[in-house]
């Protein structure tokens, strides 16, 4: 009996690192609570490291997570977004905290 060769293939799928929009869309899809200064804010200052915090940025970042949030919408989620707030020494109450919390499945 005459022996076979032995070969193999490696089937290689070209990567793709996700995005802002899809890395905050998956803490929403996957997580009860999503903090806006806890989880969110450390994936959009990673994105945007070593660049000027101009309006044009800003304006990106919402742009992000509202892109975030109709991902979420499309898998038949909504989401309430739910300030935090926190008193100050002068009697006034500032806004320390945004909340994301996902809704039953529609």
């Amino acid at each position: 009996m005459e022996k076979q060769p032995f070969t193999f293939a490696i089937m290689v799928q070209p990567t793709k690192e996700k995005g802002v929009a899809e890395r905050i869309a998956d803490m929403f899809l996957h997580m009860e609570e999503v903090s806006f200064v806890r989880d969110i804010a450390p994936v959009i200052f990673d994105q945007f490291q070593y660049m000027n915090l101009d309006q044009a940025l800003c304006t990106e970042a919402s742009e992000e997570i509202e892109t975030a949030l109709e991902f979420v919408n499309v898998e038949g989620y909504t989401m309430k977004c739910v300030p935090q707030f926190e008193p100050t020494l002068n009697g006034t109450m500032q806004l320390c905290d945004l909340i994301y919390k996902r809704t039953e499945k529609w």
